[in-house]
């Protein structure tokens, strides 16, 4: 799932998409989430990649989170589902990863660790699962959306109708650490300075 950012970049939004075509031994069907009027929409449409779904919203209802996440979820038929912003890009080897540790620990949802960008610095970010905790959560740069997400979440949880954030503190509460998997390899690279300004619906 990538939420787009209106007006991305195209050939930064190629990138991201092709990232997501392109990973190994996972069949990807990718779903975008933009505004109406986002000058990116036909340019997606051109791409003719037959397992790619858009969804425009109205400019009046992409401020509400859970409404947009929500209507993103119904779309979803697959297992596990990745989120991801327009302003990163992963490496084919993130989903096979990440859904591999999610089988092979038994839990419901995998962070990596990641590039970024720090005023042009090139940094890494490595997880620490002690770390992983709700203090931490609305910190963007260590709970962030890069997230695979085992679908039957979705089920365990009672009411659907939450955010993001909301998903991973109801998480933390009812499940613990033990429901959280972190792949120690770095899967994707976060460029700040590329359409900085996402909103977290997801």
């Amino acid at each position: 799932i990538i939420i787009n950012c209106n007006n991305t970049n195209k050939l930064t939004l190629f990138n991201i998409i092709s990232g997501c075509i392109y990973q190994k031994n996972v069949n990807t069907n990718i779903i975008i989430s933009t505004v109406e009027n986002d000058s990116t929409i036909e340019y997606i449409k051109s791409m003719h990649y037959p397992n790619l779904k858009l969804i425009i919203n109205k400019i009046s209802e992409y401020s509400n989170g859970k409404k947009i996440l929500n209507k993103i979820l119904k779309c979803v038929k697959t297992k596990f589902v990745t989120f991801f912003s327009c302003n990163g890009m992963m490496f084919d080897t993130k989903l096979i990863n990440e859904i591999n540790k999610i089988k092979n620990e038994n839990t419901l949802l995998c962070f990596s660790n990641y590039i970024y960008y720090d005023s042009n610095v090139r940094k890494e970010f490595i997880y620490s699962k002690k770390n992983m905790n709700k203090n931490e959560l609305f910190k963007n740069e260590y709970i962030n959306n890069f997230v695979t997400i085992d679908m039957n979440l979705f089920n365990k949880i009672e009411d659907n109708d939450i955010c993001f954030n909301d998903l991973l503190l109801i998480l933390l509460n009812k499940y613990g650490l033990d429901a959280i998997s972190i792949n120690d390899n770095i899967e994707f690279i976060l460029n700040e300075n590329e359409n900085i300004k996402i909103g977290r619906a997801h």
